[in-house]
């Protein structure tokens, strides 16, 4: 397989010449454009191995995705730093080499070089779709649409019967395996691949050709392989044939916006109308095909050589057009509506129109540049509207964000919070290149660890209230007092300088309580009882007591808004604060933290205030608010003048007496475990009550007590906790940890739950 039957002398120059337009296209197409979050995040890998800070194989908080783009953009940062053009090179390269991608699948399906021409002239020149993603990294998608172009060509050459060399095999073996690691979207390709290469000489299925494909396959799926443990293949989706109808009507949506722009864009009808005709003449095309593909398949069934109808040898692109169809069917990820996960089918559709082209071609020269100049025009006429109000967009967005960074930089932050998955990864990578020491983070979705942990790490942050200010300022209050300070970044309010004002407390066990049968599931200490309602409930303790804290570990459901009351008699009720929606504030010793939310772990809320002498505590849901919630348990505090603060211990000498214990998992509190984890290092796990979908030494809140396991808890809780392990006859021994109390589990486990601040059964 040399070069230059691959690409002889006559197709140099067509080729250079639909390459360079390919080219320029996607830099004029790139040249002002903003890039999303999910390019942020990319940016910050591709840094992190330039910098060799990092070495990723997965993509940043997903890890269902490879990280081959960051790979290729690492160079370009090393030598010319990080910057948001920058970010362009991957998609653009890849997707320009693609063009020869293209003409060779082109060739070879049709049996003609015109076919490849016209093949590489559709992909170098494409509809919105394909362009966006050809010049701005999000998720590898022009690796997987050029690199399964070529896998379909290794598949048409298989299924023409020619004999290709083990190393050839080997070759697209590997890429076939890299493909996988890149993405999952690829396996219809690779799939595809296989299917003829197995069954095309079934006689000899265990070839050296063969062999080298597996062999290839294995290699080049290595970083797939080495990253499994990982991998959050729930997020790809899951199978089922329900909702059918519903799915074939996602199809149809998500299909036609490969030609069409978005219709939140609200195109002219000009470009609409051009849309809609380049979409109906390729998927007449690539019907055209099948029927001249059935045609042919009749006619060879009738003794006519496989060599003599060229149509035919489109076969392996038309079974990968029916296998991603019905793949793509039965995946539930197709009720998203995303457009981007229907990319792939972009080869099948340009071969088509290619094949078709040159079979018109024989009968009317006219029809057939016709077909093409109308696809071709239709596709730059939209995509050149569509990226010119991006533009506009974008014009805007730089500027906000030269405002935002100037604002940070003034107001001296080194961590703000920001609930935004695209402010918060553009402003964390535009501090990648100012070379600012600043981390922005999301919590609900943050895809930097590092960044997160050295967030968790700093005693102040900000929080940027992209939500109703009065509202966030009120939940601040009703947890953690009003000690803190209110600023502004660009057109946002910031709090700061939180600190939390509570009083010491112990808590009730939950054997000092009256609950009846509904409520049993918030106080038996067992996090997998949940009570499922959206109805106020009321608890009853044994005796008056001078309740002065409450914590409340919701499910992934969350009332819209509650208001917390107590009472003596349980006639008389006092708030202990305006009704309000679960605060995502949280006070960890002398720093306010931001909750996760239901995104990750189902992590606790905190209500703190003054002592008051209470019998009855009730959650009352307003009734135009009340919607289904979900509460897995009740933790109730009361006022303990003699539990005051005992000096905390440094952080080395709770490592020490972990490491003393022979601790191999320690459960802790978010400030011990982000500031204890480092120090760790392989010693021993650190379990945290959040934050755990990262592959990181920040361990999920589920575990095995029993040897090995230990868990730092406050003094509040601690005797609770004693007395409910001995009741479960549970081994453990007790240290003097300053503030807490570090408990050592011996003998065999118990499967339990970290809430944050103590232990219950799972």
């Amino acid at each position: 397989m040399s070069l230059g039957k691959l690409f002889p002398h006559r197709s140099v120059f067509p080729l250079f010449f639909i390459t360079a337009i390919g080219l320029v296209y996607r830099v004029i197409l790139a040249y002002g454009f903003a890039h999303k979050a999910d390019a942020a995040v990319l940016g910050i890998m591709a840094d992190d191995i330039a910098n060799q800070i990092a070495f990723p194989l997965v993509y940043y908080g997903q890890g269902y995705m490879g990280s081959i783009e960051a790979w290729i953009t690492a160079p370009l940062f090393f030598i010319a730093g990080p910057t948001w053009w920058g970010l362009s090179f991957a998609p653009i390269l890849v997707s320009t080499l693609g063009i020869f991608a293209f003409y060779l699948l082109g060739k070879s399906a049709a049996g003609d070089e015109m076919a490849g021409y016209i093949a590489a002239l559709l992909w170098a020149l494409p509809s919105f779709a394909p362009s966006f993603y050809n010049i701005t990294p999000r998720g590898c998608y022009p690796e997987v649409v050029c690199g399964g172009a070529l896998v379909l060509w290794f598949a048409t050459r298989i299924w023409k019967g020619e004999r290709l060399s083990p190393a050839v095999c080997a070759f697209f073996g590997f890429l076939m395996g890299i493909l996988i690691w890149t993405s999952l979207l690829s396996a219809p390709f690779v799939m595809t691949a296989l299917l003829f290469l197995f069954l095309g000489d079934r006689k000899n299925i265990m070839s050296v050709s063969n062999i080298a494909v597996i062999a290839g396959m294995l290699a080049g799926s290595a970083p797939f392989v080495m990253t499994i443990s990982h991998l959050a293949l729930s997020d790809t989706g899951s199978f089922s044939v329900a909702n059918f109808s519903e799915r074939a009507m996602a199809l149809w949506f998500t299909y036609k916006h490969l030609f069409l722009p978005y219709s939140k864009m609200a195109a002219p009808s000009i470009i609409s109308i051009s849309g809609w005709i380049a979409l109906g003449l390729s998927s007449v095309s690539l019907l055209t095909l099948f029927i001249i593909c059935f045609g042919d398949f009749i006619k060879r069934a009738g003794d006519v050589e496989r060599s003599a109808n060229s149509s035919f040898k489109a076969v392996p692109v038309l079974v990968f057009f029916v296998l991603f169809i019905l793949i793509y069917l039965l995946d539930e990820k197709s009720l998203f509506r995303q457009t981007r996960y229907l990319l792939p089918l972009i080869v099948p559709l340009y071969i088509a129109v290619a094949i078709t082209a040159r079979q018109i071609w024989t009968r009317s020269r006219l029809f057939a540049v016709g077909l093409v100049v109308m696809i071709v025009t239709a596709s730059i006429a939209n995509s050149t509207w569509a990226f010119a109000r991006l533009k506009q967009e974008s014009a805007d967005e730089i500027k906000l964000t030269d405002r935002i960074m100037n604002d940070i930089e003034n107001t001296g932050f080194k961590s703000l919070v920001w609930i935004d998955y695209e402010r918060a990864h553009r402003l964390a990578f535009e501090t990648v290149i100012r070379g600012v020491n600043l981390n922005v983070v999301d919590y609900k979705s943050s895809r930097d660890i590092r960044k997160v942990r050295l967030a968790e790490k700093d005693p102040d942050v900000g929080v940027v209230l992209t939500g109703p200010p009065n509202i966030l300022k009120s939940q601040l209050n009703s947890c953690c007092g009003p000690n803190f300070k209110t600023g502004s970044i660009a057109d946002w309010k910031v709090l700061y300088n939180m600190r939390p004002k509570r009083w010491p407390a112990v808590s009730i066990p939950p054997d000092q309580w009256t609950v009846n049968e509904r409520l049993k599931a918030i106080s038996d200490k067992i996090f997998s009882t949940t009570l499922v309602s959206e109805r106020s409930f009321t608890i009853e303790l044994k005796e008056p007591l001078p309740i002065t804290r409450i914590r409340a570990i919701w499910g992934g459901r969350q009332p819209v808004s509650v208001d917390v009351k107590i009472s003596v008699d349980g006639d008389k009720w006092d708030s202990i604060g305006p009704p309000l929606p679960p605060s995502p504030f949280i006070p960890i010793e002398d720093k306010v933290f931001f909750r996760t939310l239901n995104r990750y772990e189902r992590e606790y809320q905190e209500w703190n205030f003054p002592p008051r002498t209470a019998r009855y505590i009730k959650f009352d849901i307003p009734e135009k608010a009340a919607k289904i919630y979900d509460i897995h348990e009740l933790f109730i505090y009361k006022h303990s003048p003699g539990a005051q603060k005992t000096p905390a211990l440094s952080m080395s000498v709770i490592n020490d007496m972990a490491l003393r214990r022979e601790t191999k998992i320690l459960a802790a509190n978010r400030w011990i475990a982000a500031n204890i984890a480092d120090l760790a290092g392989a010693g021993y796990g650190v379990i945290s009550p959040s934050l755990r979908s990262f592959p990181d030494p920040l361990m999920e809140s589920r575990q095995i007590s029993g040897e090995g396991f230990s868990a730092l808890v406050d003094n509040g809780d601690a005797d609770e906790l004693k007395a409910w392990l001995a009741q479960r006859k549970v081994e453990f021994a007790i240290e003097n940890a300053g503030k807490y109390k570090l408990f050592t589990f011996k003998g065999g486990g118990r499967d339990v739950w970290w809430t944050g601040f103590t232990i219950i059964d799972y």
